[in-house]
């Protein structure tokens, strides 16, 4: 009996741990919505977390870029702007915003 607690108690933690982390799209949509009221600070924490995930994205990189950009830091925006046209050339946000 109290191996099969034991062992309903290890998957139910295994489970939950599984079910609590975040996607590479749940933290860009938790970045668009925090971009789109006003919280650049935690848009930019967001774009990150997904960028940790996909360090590859040139779609987060450009959101972090205009993130950065609304926050007035213009020399991260252009830095995060030129990696997104470094990963992807055909990305036109990231061209638009950095002009």
């Amino acid at each position: 009996m109290n191996k099969k607690l034991l062992f309903i108690f290890c998957f139910s933690l295994f489970s939950f741990n599984l079910l609590a982390q975040a996607t590479f799209a749940d933290y860009i949509s938790n970045g668009i919505q925090k971009a789109g009221s006003g919280d650049f600070a935690a848009a930019i924490e967001y774009y990150s977390k997904a960028l940790e995930l996909n360090p590859k994205s040139d779609k987060a990189y450009s959101l972090r870029g205009t993130a950065h950009s609304r926050a007035k830091d213009f020399p991260k925006a252009i830095k995060d702007f030129n990696k997104a046209i470094k990963l992807n050339s055909s990305n036109s946000d990231a061209y638009y915003e950095r002009a």
